[in-house]
């Protein structure tokens, strides 16, 4: 029996190899699991596992200084890299740190036995079959040539361009190819919860709320758990594409469009206690992404965009009512008259009042030319 420690911050990725490995034959047993290099490298000193599996991107410590730190402690233990990211330099790093095996996400259950027989020397000959969710898969489905993986970067790419159109295509294509070339609903799960770890991950590194890329894997997750004939998973993966759609927010406008709807949006709540956070769970974008596309708009921060309209609109009350300056603050989304204040004072270098007053002196002659006659 060969224990084995799970360090990778996906949920569902830890989910699938702990499955894969202890409902096989071949005695492997997973004694603890991390989510980040830092847990990994404390797990590893308690527990002594055999072998680690390890991510590289992770938060916090990442995969190769936690493998540093290991190999270090306990230069036997095997580490077999998994990873999503195709780097020449960090399969360079890995080689240097002693890593055993090094994989590309996401790995063939045959690719991943087949590493683990050159770890520990074990015999392997052929996949066992697994019950649950990954059960009855057929070995023969999983050969390259049997899946549309052009399809898969095809979707991503759209994803990262926000091309509806390249989406659309792509998918049901892929939806296609998938039900004419895999022969039972065990690959098709794996191979849909395999391009669900893909696009999260995409998801999550192009800006998009981590929070909502997580509840829509383990949503998906759970419901492909339940579907058992290749009909139903079929009519599934519609609704699949759909909610998929909804959660990046995607269709056929532009970026340049969404940045008008976000600036519109803001302008329309600018009196509010308008947050980043509000506007990135509206539009279903992280805080990160919707500064970006703001910037890009105006070429000012949100701060500055929202201080640059507000104190337009307070210059416009100030030139034409009489309304109290704690008034027009408040109207205008400033909480604070004090800070109202010291905002319009940096901005113009002068206060409100003194604002108001030399607009009125510039209209006074005016005013008594127009009194005379």
């Amino acid at each position: 029996m060969f224990t084995v420690l799970l360090v990778e911050d996906e949920e569902l990725e830890r989910r699938y190899l702990k499955s894969l490995l202890e409902k096989s034959s071949w005695g492997y047993k997973v004694v603890g699991e991390a989510c980040n290099g830092r847990e990994g490298i404390e797990l590893h000193s308690k527990l002594q596992p055999d072998i680690v599996f390890m991510d590289i991107r992770m938060p916090g410590i990442d995969g190769l200084s936690a493998t540093k730190s290991i190999k270090t402690s306990n230069p036997n233990v095997k580490i077999l890299i998994l990873t999503a990211y195709d780097d020449f330099n960090y399969a360079k790093q890995a080689i240097h740190l002693g890593v055993d095996e090094y994989l590309l996400k996401p790995a063939q259950p045959k690719d991943i036995f087949e590493a683990l027989s050159s770890i520990t020397k074990s015999s392997y000959s052929q996949l066992n079959n697994f019950n649950g969710f990954f059960s009855k898969i057929d070995s023969n489905d999983f050969i390259s040539a049997n899946y549309p993986l052009e399809l898969e970067k095809e979707i991503i790419t759209a994803l990262e361009k926000k091309d509806y159109k390249l989406f659309n295509n792509a998918t049901d294509k892929l939806i296609q190819e998938l039900f004419a070339n895999c022969r039972n609903i065990g690959t098709v799960k794996m191979r849909i919860y395999e391009l669900v770890i893909i696009i999260s991950r995409v998801l999550n590194n192009t800006g998009y709320n981590p929070a909502e890329v997580r509840n829509f894997k383990l949503t998906k997750f759970r419901e492909m758990e339940n579907l058992n004939s290749l009909e139903v998973f079929k009519e599934y993966l519609n609704q699949f594409k759909d909610d998929l759609l909804k959660l990046v927010n995607l269709s056929e406008l532009s970026s340049a469009e969404y940045s008008d709807l976000i600036i519109s949006f803001i302008n329309t709540h600018k009196a509010d206690n308008i947050s980043l956070s509000e506007i990135s769970s509206y539009f279903h974008f992280s805080p990160c992404h919707i500064s970006r596309l703001i910037r890009k708009k105006t070429g000012l921060t949100f701060p500055q965009y929202l201080n640059k309209i507000r104190l337009a609109e307070a210059k416009e009350l100030l030139r034409n009512s009489d309304l109290d300056i704690n008034v027009i603050a408040s109207s205008v989304g400033y909480n604070e008259v004090s800070h109202f204040n010291r905002i319009f004072k940096k901005t113009l270098g002068l206060s409100p009042s003194k604002y108001r007053n030399l607009f009125k002196e510039s209209k006074e002659p005016s005013l008594k030319i127009a009194n005379r006659s």
